[in-house]
Formats: C-alpha cells, structure tokens, sequence
C-alpha cells in the first residue's frame, strides 16, 4: 500500500468539478432540433425537503450544478432513491437523484454497451488472488457534456 499512497493522495487532491479531458471522455447528447424536454418537480415529502436543500447547496458549492435561466425549457425532477447498506438492504437514508427518463426519450443516438453478467464476471475472476474495489460516489457528475 505504500507504493501506491503518493498517487491516491494525487487522486485525492483532484478538484471536483475537474473533468477528465483525454480523447474520446467528452460526450455528446444529441436531442432533435427545436424539441426541449421540461418535467415539473415532482412534490418532495416534507421530511426530505432539509436533505434537498443540503444537496442542491452541496452540488452549487461544489460547481456540478449551477442555477438555470428563469423560465428555461428544460428541467428534469428529483426524486429519492432508498439507500442500502452492505448487506443490500435498505436503510431510512435517501438519496436525492435528477431523473432523466424523458431527456433519455429524446435522444438520437444512443450506445448502448450491455453490462456482463454477473455468472460471466466470477467465471473471469477464476483463480484471481487480488481484488480491487472501485468507489464511483457521484462519478456521473464529472461527465463533460
């Protein structure tokens, strides 16, 4: 582990809002011309309001979001997703989450690239003898579009 420490301390010290520019990193979604796609808030439960407001500051603090021009014709509601623990059950936490189905609707192109299945990924695995785990907490908000 201490071979490796000085670069996670570099991973570490990455600004947030920091994109990653290497060919091919920026995608494109491409909408039909003159189409907008605007869904209003879906209504927010009162004991969720205070955990919205904190992330909504949290994401304009840390620059993933800024503030739309009044009247814009594109909005996607939030909503709250239940989150579970290590074991896979869920706990009382909520996670606020933009939800984009009707902007997804609208694309024109679309990669679709189908994940491996999860018998195929052991069956690779084999006779491995080191694992690595890989924390993507909030990696869709360094997409460059």
């Amino acid at each position: 582990m201490n071979s490796i420490q000085p670069y996670l301390d570099r991973n570490s010290a990455i600004p947030i809002q920091t994109h990653c520019t290497l060919p091919n990193s920026v995608i494109t979604l491409e909408t039909p011309p003159g189409i907008t796609a605007y869904r209003r808030q879906y209504p927010v439960p009162v004991a969720y309001q205070s955990i919205l407001r904190e992330q909504v500051q949290k994401w304009l603090n840390d620059g993933v979001i800024e503030l739309a021009a009044p009247n814009t014709e594109w909005n996607s509601p939030i909503l709250f997703v239940k989150k579970k623990d290590a074991q896979g059950n869920y706990t009382n936490d909520v996670r606020p989450c933009i939800d984009p189905r009707h902007v997804n609707r609208l694309l024109v192109k679309v990669d679709r690239f189908p994940l491996p299945l999860i018998n195929e990924m052991f069956a690779k695995m084999g006779n491995a003898k080191w694992f690595t785990t890989l924390d993507l907490k909030q990696a869709f908000h360094s997409l460059s579009c």
